[in-house]
């Protein structure tokens, strides 16, 4: 017993997580990883901030951060995470990755304001479970959201842009490099966050890395652009055997085909936007991708089993719970920021956006949906030329994209691979990479963009050695039975036998706890992704 106690306390004295401490300012207190209070010690703190940064003695916003600290602490790395809306528990499981392989880094998450666990904006009534839809704000539901939020911030609500988080950003930077190297790592909208940052802050840190450059982004025609890239997949499956068996040797003409038969109702099972929304559901996760042609075959084809099938994968993925990060992410302030600063006008009808969506294979229907938002939401002014200028810094930068990107296509990376070139800034182009690179590219070395970025973070001025990029793993079109089963209640994802019922049933536990472990981003996916 007295063993296990030694045992105990010298792991609590090992573990700089598991004490408080204080850093200037700042009071860190330890807390679980992740956000519904499990997992291991980390230490968060909460501190007020200037709503408005040019009034810094005027009303405050509290903001919430979160670190786990290395036994060396050497640098510093700071994680942005994406929507806009996303709340820094997206990568709950990235830090406990990033903690083994770089033992050395302090590793800090940073909530945006507005968000989670910094002054969430939020409408309670209309984002109840109960609601029209659960905790998504429904079309019909936010002229009463907004009033709700005008009621509680008023003018106030201009100051949750994507320019004060950045200044956020700077505040916290101060508050905690305490002498060491500071590095900003962010993906998608984090992306636009470190741009901002370095607009505003160009020397005041080590190192940025860009993963999924959202820095061009312009939601008038978000939808056909995702399809657009999307669209690849099926060129893709045209050169893959099983894949041509059920599509034939012109996937992306066949789907099309199956698309128009669906819109004039020849499957019971599934409609034209559920079919559009549901491969882009599957468009936009890397694991998934390889299943949108088996979606549109099975749509097409449409038999009992088929019908069977397609109701239940609609009913998995909109039937499941809200995953416990989900409840933090805020649609009010995806819709502030996203409404500001990436609709540039003039603006296109309503009509004229859902008759492009109409036209797509892949879409979430982002224009239709939020255009009639732009009519009625008080939104704060943006310079689309001078606020989306490109950063004049010569800070080291790591710049990560995929060229199966439906979410940030990879044409809209190309102005800033060319106009960041100044020594110590790299570009890396992924040709089967998808959004959101870091710990999904695995190669024969390990997960491709976190070696990148290790590397990255040693020697920030040398070129690091982008060869992983090309080893990545192809595209999957009929592999992962589990997963096939999971989804589509068959070992083929394209319905042709598990080769026999007891084989199936065994697969049951297994399912479902992929099921539980996926069910988070898989819904995520399938209810919202911007960018």
């Amino acid at each position: 017993m007295f063993r296990i106690c030694l045992a105990a306390l010298f792991m609590a004295c090992a573990d700089p997580n598991r004490a408080p401490q204080t850093t200037g300012d700042l009071s860190w207190e330890p807390c679980p990883l992740r956000a519904d209070e499990r997992g291991q010690p980390t230490q968060c703190t909460t501190t007020a901030m200037p709503l408005w940064w040019d009034d810094p003695e005027g009303d405050t916003v509290e903001l919430f951060a979160q670190r786990h600290l290395s036994a060396g602490g050497e640098r510093v790395l700071w994680l942005l995470p994406g929507g806009p809306g996303q709340t820094g528990a997206v990568y709950e499981d990235i830090i406990k990755r990033l903690a083994s392989r770089l033992p050395e880094t302090d590793l800090y998450v940073f909530e945006h304001r507005g968000v989670g666990r910094s002054s969430r904006l939020g409408c309670p009534l209309q984002e109840a479970p109960d609601s029209e839809d659960g905790i998504d704000v429904s079309p019909n539901e936010w002229p009463n959201c907004l009033e709700s939020v005008v009621t509680e911030v008023g003018d106030d609500l201009a100051a949750y842009s994507s320019q004060a988080a950045a200044d956020d950003l700077a505040e916290w930077i101060r508050l905690t490099a305490e002498g060491r190297e500071v590095y900003v790592y962010g993906a998608s909208y984090g992306t636009t966050l470190a741009h901002r940052f370095l607009q505003r802050h160009p020397d005041l840190a080590d190192g940025v890395i860009l993963d999924s450059l959202a820095l061009d982004v312009d939601h008038r025609v978000y939808d056909s652009e995702f399809d657009e890239v999307a669209r690849r997949v099926f060129d893709a499956c045209s050169d893959d055997d099983r894949c041509t068996e059920a599509m034939g040797p012109d996937a992306t003409a066949e789907a099309e085909a199956i698309r128009d038969r669906v819109d004039q109702g020849s499957c019971s099972a599934i409609d034209g936007t559920t079919l559009r929304r549901g491969a882009a559901a599957f468009a936009a996760d890397p694991s998934m991708r390889g299943f949108m042609p088996a979606l549109y075959h099975r749509s097409g084809r449409c038999t009992e089993d088929d019908a069977d099938d397609l109701t239940r994968l609609r009913n998995l993925f909109e039937g499941a719970e809200p995953h416990y990060t989900e409840t933090l992410y805020s649609p009010v302030l995806f819709a502030n920021i996203e409404l500001s600063e990436q609709w540039p006008e003039p603006w296109p009808s309503l009509a004229d956006l859902e008759a492009a969506e109409a036209e797509t294979l892949a879409s979430f229907g982002l224009g239709a949906r939020q255009r009639p938002l732009l009519d009625i939401w008080p939104r704060y002014p943006f310079d689309y030329s001078a606020d989306n200028a490109l950063a004049d810094t010569t800070t080291p930068m790591l710049l990560l994209h995929g060229d199966l990107d439906p979410l940030t296509p990879p044409w809209r990376a190309e102005s800033a691979r060319d106009h960041f070139t100044a020594p110590g800034q790299h570009f890396v182009r992924f040709p089967r990479g998808s959004h959101v690179l870091l710990g999904t590219t695995p190669a024969p070395g390990g997960d491709c963009a976190t070696e990148l970025l290790a590397d990255f973070l040693d020697e920030p001025m040398t070129r690091p050695d982008a060869s992983c990029a090309e080893e990545t793993t192809e595209l999957d079109f009929d592999g992962a039975p589990l997963r096939s089963w999971l989804l589509f209640s068959d070992c083929s994802r394209y319905g042709n036998g598990c080769g026999g019922g007891q084989a199936s049933m065994s697969l049951v536990p297994l399912a479902l706890a992929l099921f539980r472990r996926r069910r988070g981003s898989a819904r995520s996916a399938s209810r919202r992704m911007p960018s």
